[in-house]
């Protein structure tokens, strides 16, 4: 080690009055320095008037100098240097000099390297580029602890008691940051972890929070901080954040990668964003207080409370822009009076004309479909069906209501139905649709519930065989909510629907009243192989969608926003029942738009794939035909069992629970749940017939059940068609409950409808008394 240069005003540059006057030069030790018992030590000592750096071998003091002069490097050297001792001896005092200037700096540096759980990790302690300790040790456990503070204080003098609670300290709180448990309790804290660190408060603008016995007061105080965070939302009584939800190979219900949801907040979540939200202390019992992270206790007691004064409530994430109140919402952000919360890039989006004129909105309709331009449709009315679909997409965050199943069917696999549904979903949302398979009950409300607590934006019922269709999802279909317990508690949620629906099969029927909750569209590729098809104008149609869903997105918006601007025109038709407001927001400037009614596919899904109103139709053939006077369900099983096979197939239809023994009981109570609902049946566009059953009084207390025709009979077999002018004939029929109806009035004979379905009224205007008999409606 070379020595630094010598200054003027005496023997290695002391003045007369310098700290260092009086140590004995090195020269003059020169023949004690063999005398020497030991090692010399070097240590900080705390003292009333400050800090001192001191230099001992044994019980015999060689240096002490202040602390403001060791730090500086040529004073520290010189003084150093006048040590008697020998070169080795004295370059250990002066990288431990060097040890003692760098902690006075910065403290001394802890990390924690866990390398598998259920070991101890490795604990260093480091000091600028000097490793005091290094050894694996559990720090949890105050014999590990005591180890690392003997280990300091054996090696390392200079760390005195402050120093080392710091090393402490911050060795807990990376070991309760690595460690990720939502049950992890805080280790009891010791005298020393309570004493105070002299840290400033948060300059970060982060209310402070002291932790005491007022628990409903730091409930509350928590409550605000997290209303000021601004990134927690209620929503079915669980608060939540948006976010993207890690993959789940083996869960139920698949979803895009990208897809943005409400996450509920796990325990340990709850406690990060606490943390956040707000800077918590702790009180000793001096009254001094010292920074702790939130308590265990505090993140249960919220995320079970319930009620949430103050945060806003979630109610649909919106991916781009959208129309709330007639105005068009352009910016993201979150809206308090609606719940929208709207995640997106303006940029992404051209800009919208918030007046569009006439020639915009004939250019928006024909971009909506230039990428359908790949997909065959069976007819035109199944073409705007799929536009209707598309703009459900874009504006479902503005649909106040149920939303119908938006159905892709066709006749063979490969045929493009799923890639339709993706697309419709990735102009609108950003992100396809979650998939799932459909499934029976409680498995089905289990699902449902966990994708209305998340706050899916669409789901899809994927490749559905057989006969589609439940009570539970027939409610949660035209429900607003969807009441459950949540999977892994005891709580019990409502949580809003706002989701849309898709399904997708091969000629799928439905049953359970979900018929009339239905939009088909189907596809028909017209070969025997759709997966061999080539000739595609878009090689890529999904990338294709994904580059241009600001173009597709926008042109929606234009169509609506012309519509609003137009005074929202009523279409003059009757609305579609139980989802009104889909209908104002779909179908209404559809038609306002020229692009046709999509409800005119509806004809076909009722005559062929609506199984309950098939066997509803059957049931009062055949009870009529064997029952013209009426008859009791005794005496239909009777009859049946002594081999009246098609007897046996209603009597079977009315009794799913058994249908190889229909039971009296259960086909009594079918029969009363379908009492006096009238049932309407068509033959080539034209009414045939009307039916009812009904149960007439008056028979010694027995229920005897008859078919009841509403209509008069003529010599041509029938009647004209009451058919409305927007939809083709229609096979839905209603029953009603009880007594002998009125006959309607009869109308005039209605041409049947043109090859594409469209029907042409023959006096071209809309007549209101003979839609109202065609709709779904009672007359």
């Amino acid at each position: 080690m070379s020595e630094p240069p010598s200054k003027a005003g005496g023997p290695h540059g002391r003045e007369p009055g310098d700290p260092h006057r009086g140590v004995t030069n090195r020269t003059d030790a020169e023949h004690t320095a063999a005398a020497l018992p030991a090692k010399p030590l070097v240590r900080v000592e705390e003292r009333p008037d400050g800090l001192a750096l001191v230099v001992s071998v044994g019980t015999r003091e060689l240096l002490r100098v202040p602390w403001s002069h060791a730090i500086e490097r040529d004073a520290g050297h010189e003084a150093i240097a006048t040590l008697p001792l020998p070169d080795p001896d004295l370059a250990q005092v002066v990288e431990a000099a060097e040890l003692a200037g760098i902690a006075a700096g910065e403290p001394p540096a802890v990390s924690i390297q866990r390398r598998s759980s259920g070991t101890k990790p490795v604990v260093v302690v480091a000091a600028g580029s000097h490793e005091l300790f290094r050894d694996r040790l559990d720090p949890d456990h105050e014999r590990d602890r005591a180890r690392l503070r003997s280990a300091l204080l054996d090696r390392h003098g200079w760390i005195w008691p402050a120093l080392l609670a710091r090393v402490e300290h911050d060795l807990l709180e990376g070991w309760r940051r690595t460690v990720v448990a939502e049950d992890l309790e805080v280790a009891p804290a010791t005298e020393r972890d309570r004493k105070p660190l002299h840290r400033e408060a948060p300059r970060d603008g982060r209310p402070e929070i002291t932790v005491g016995a007022d628990l409903p007061g730091i409930v509350r105080g928590s409550i605000e901080a997290l209303v000021r965070h601004g990134s927690v939302y209620v929503r079915a009584g669980v608060l939540v954040e948006p976010g993207v939800l890690e993959p789940n190979p083996g869960g139920t219900v698949r979803r895009d990668p990208q897809a943005l949801v409400a996450v509920p907040l796990s325990r340990g979540r709850m406690r990060e964003v606490l943390a956040e939200s707000a800077a918590f202390y702790g009180v000793t019992r001096e009254g001094e207080r010292y920074p702790i992270q939130p308590p265990p206790i505090l993140a249960r007691e919220l995320l079970e409370r319930g009620r949430y004064e103050g945060i806003p409530r979630l109610e649909v994430i919106a991916s781009g822009p959208y129309i709330r109140g007639g105005k068009l919402i352009a910016v993201p952000g979150f809206d308090a009076d609606s719940g929208t919360l709207a995640v997106f890039d303006p940029a992404a989006f051209p800009e919208i004309p918030l007046r569009p004129t006439d020639p915009e909105v004939r250019e928006a309709a024909q971009i909506l479909q230039e990428w359908m331009v790949d997909i065959s449709f069976a007819t035109e009315g199944d073409r705007t069906a799929a536009i209707a679909c598309l703009i459900e997409s874009v504006v479902g965050p503005s649909i106040d209501g149920p939303r119908p199943v938006r159905c892709v069917e066709a006749s063979t696999a490969g045929s493009g139905k799923g890639l339709f549904a993706t697309c419709c979903e990735l102009i609108g949302s950003g992100v396809g649709p979650a998939v799932t398979a459909y499934a029976e009950d409680e498995e089905l409300r289990k699902t449902l519930l966990g994708l209305a607590v998340q706050g899916d934006q669409s789901i899809l019922f994927d490749n559905v065989s057989g006969r589609f269709g439940s009570p539970i999802l027939a409610a949660a279909i035209t429900g607003r909510a969807i009441k459950g317990r949540l999977l892994g508690g005891n709580s019990v949620v409502s949580a809003p629907l706002r989701i849309g629906w898709w399904m997708t099969g091969n000629n799928p029927s439905f049953g359970h009243d979900l018929g009339r909750r239905v939009l088909p569209v189907r596809l028909d590729p017209g070969c025997m192989h759709p997966e061999d098809r080539s000739g595609f104008k878009f090689l890529n149609l999904v990338e294709h969608v994904r580059q241009r869903r600001g173009r597709y997105y926008s042109a929606v918006l234009v169509l609506e926003l012309a519509y609003v601007q137009a005074g929202r025109p009523a279409h003059g038709l009757p609305r579609w029942g139980s989802f009104e407001s889909w209908d104002d927001c779909v179908r209404a400037p559809m038609i306002w738009a020229g692009l046709g009614d999509p409800l005119a596919v509806r004809l076909r899904l009722r005559e062929q794939a609506d199984e309950d109103l098939n066997h509803l139709r059957r049931l009062h053939e055949v009870w009529a035909s064997r029952f013209p006077s009426g008859g009791t369900v005794r005496d239909a099983l009777t009859r049946a069992s002594a081999g009246d096979g098609d007897l046996q197939d209603v009597l079977a239809a009315l009794d799913e629970r058994s249908p190889g023994s229909p039971s009296p009981v259960r086909v009594g109570r079918a029969l009363h749940r379908i009492a006096g609902r009238i049932i309407d049946t068509y033959r080539e566009g034209r009414l045939v017939s009307r039916r009812r059953m009904v149960d007439p009084p008056g028979h010694g207390g027995l229920v005897v059940w008859r078919v009841e025709d509403l209509l008069p009979r003529g010599g041509d077999g029938g009647v004209g068609g009451v058919i409305s002018p927007y939809l083709r004939p229609s096979t839905e029929t209603s029953l009603s409950c009880s007594g002998v109806g009125s006959t309607p009035p009869s109308h005039p004979t209605q041409p049947p409808p043109d090859r594409n379905g469209h029907l042409h009224p023959a006096d071209g205007e809309p007549d209101p008394e003979r839609d109202a008999i065609a709709s779904d409606g009672a007359p």
